[in-house]
């Protein structure tokens, strides 16, 4: 049987529901997202085709910032989630959210059911193996700890010094964990120019939120698609950015600061069909370590 620590938990599970019919119904869901990361408890959020989605991190964390009593903390937090929602859609959103609690010898099991907008909690202890948590290492070991490192780093630098470029390796390091701003990154759509341009654009986590507005040639019909396919007979680009629109989807490059090609990713355009605007999400983050510069809409 697994150990776990006393005073941490673990969330399993997800919220689903219809979107509210209105302009600042997914600002809230992201600001409710935010406060819960906040208090250490992290959830993504997907939002597609009006409905929404909460899907909770499966990794273990402190449940202290929740108070002595955490399950009652999710709940109110929960209910203020849906206290926006109108009564109709409120009923509608599911919710199969359960957390696990562990304390010393046992872990505290709690579902989290929708009732009408109110959280409707069922809960059972049942005995579990459980281990203290790590104890906090005294002043004198961190100082302890901290000379011995600075010399071994002193001369692990002096001999790295002279093959290395250190000075070079800090400059790179330091581009890339400092924070992304969304004003840093250009984003490229002149490959689609005639049917949607960016109206907005902000980092969100580990990836940038673009929000898309489609002019008045984006084609709503298969008629249309079929008409702006037939007006770019002549034009390679028109006819390929008409086929990625009648696809849905969007190939973006991602470039770093330096304008080198990185990676690529897809978004979905489709949405532009029924809504003037949208929101795609392009990730910032990925294993090769790299300061993002410019985002190209590609054909």
């Amino acid at each position: 049987m697994n150990r776990h620590v006393e005073g941490t938990m673990e969330l399993n599970g997800l919220i689903e529901g219809p979107l509210p019919d209105d302009a600042g119904a997914e600002d809230r869901l992201r600001d409710w997202v935010r406060g819960m990361r906040e208090m250490g408890v992290v959830f993504h959020l997907e939002v597609t085709s009006g409905a929404f989605s909460l899907l909770p991190s499966n990794d273990p964390w402190p449940s202290q910032p929740l108070g002595d009593v955490p399950h009652e903390s999710l709940s109110q937090a929960l209910e203020q989630l849906l206290e926006p929602f109108p009564a109709e859609l409120a009923r509608r959103v599911t919710s199969t959210l359960r957390s696990s609690e562990y304390r010393k010898g046992e872990e505290v099991q709690t579902v989290y059911l929708n009732d009408g907008g109110t959280i409707r909690r069922e809960q059972r202890t049942v005995a579990a193996e459980t281990e203290a948590p790590p104890q906090p290492i005294s002043p004198k070991e961190i100082a302890r700890t901290l000379a011995i490192g600075a010399v071994v780093a002193a001369a692990l630098l002096g001999i790295t010094s002279l093959f290395v470029d250190v000075p070079g390796l800090a400059r790179q390091l330091i581009g890339t964990v400092r924070p992304i701003r969304a004003d840093d990154i250009e984003i490229d759509v002149s490959a689609y120019g005639a049917f949607f341009t960016v109206e907005k654009k902000e980092v969100a986590g580990d990836a940038l939120r673009i929000t898309l507005r489609r002019t008045d040639k984006f084609p709503l019909t298969d008629e249309a698609l079929q008409q702006a396919a037939d007006e770019a007979d002549d034009a390679i680009k028109e006819r390929l950015a008409v086929a990625a629109i009648a696809r849905g989807y969007v190939r973006c490059d991602i470039h770093d600061s330096d304008g080198k090609f990185v990676t690529w990713t897809t978004v979905r355009i489709a949405g532009l069909r029924d809504d003037e605007t949208i929101v795609v999400h392009v990730p910032l983050k990925t294993n090769t370590r790299f300061r993002p510069g410019k985002i190209v809409f590609a054909l």
